[in-house]
């Protein structure tokens, strides 16, 4: 099927020109005078098969390479985030992504994650995520798809994040800003999962 949809980020641009669809739906028929069936349409929901290209995106320097569950909470990172961030896998795993950003970037990061389920793909704008022991602010924009059960097709089972660094900042802010957000932060949110994300919509976010 023709994908007229073009991705925009600060080091990728790339049309997609066809993607490999997946189609599930029942047909309707009549039932003529005669007794004889007569088909009156194919309803259907057509899903883009999960595209491989962000696993075959390479991650260049000051990129590294996250998996969330649904709700945004840490469930794989690659060695990569130490160097960016300054943390161990063991100490960002079965956290929420909400507990280190920056509380002026909450409702930014909320928007992606409530278009990355409505769209099963998209691209963030820019969020600062905090850096090990309060050495200041990393800047990050994430490029994010949705990966769905090779079975179903339909179910999501998580969802993979190339996030790229954009700069740093050093601490010279208050230091209420250094402090993490409390539990309560991915409930401010306001983030929904649905346990089927809704259909596919080729829309850039």
């Amino acid at each position: 099927m023709k994908c007229l949809q073009q991705r925009k980020f600060k080091r990728l641009v790339k049309n997609w020109g066809y993607k490999t669809v997946y189609c599930s739906g029942y047909q309707m028929y009549d039932i003529k005078e005669s007794g004889t069936l007569s088909c009156k349409g194919f309803i259907g929901h057509v899903r883009p098969l999960q595209p491989p290209a962000i696993f075959e995106i390479p991650l260049v320097d000051g990129s590294f390479m996250t998996h969330h569950s649904l709700d945004m909470n840490y469930i794989f990172t690659d060695k990569r985030l130490q160097q960016a961030l300054g943390y161990l896998p063991e100490e960002v795993l079965g956290q929420s992504i909400y507990n280190f950003v920056h509380n002026d970037d909450l409702e930014r990061l909320s928007k992606f994650h409530k278009n990355l389920l409505d769209k099963g793909e998209c691209i963030s704008g820019y969020y600062r995520l905090a850096a090990h022991n309060n050495a200041g602010w990393v800047t990050i924009q994430s490029q994010a798809n949705i990966i769905y059960n090779k079975k179903e097709h339909v179910t999501a089972d998580y969802i993979v994040s190339i996030n790229y660094i954009i700069g740093q900042t050093s601490p010279q802010m208050e230091s209420s800003q250094l402090d993490r957000p409390s539990s309560d932060t991915f409930n401010r949110a306001n983030v929904v999962v649905e346990t089927v994300p809704r259909p596919f919509r080729s829309v850039s976010c």
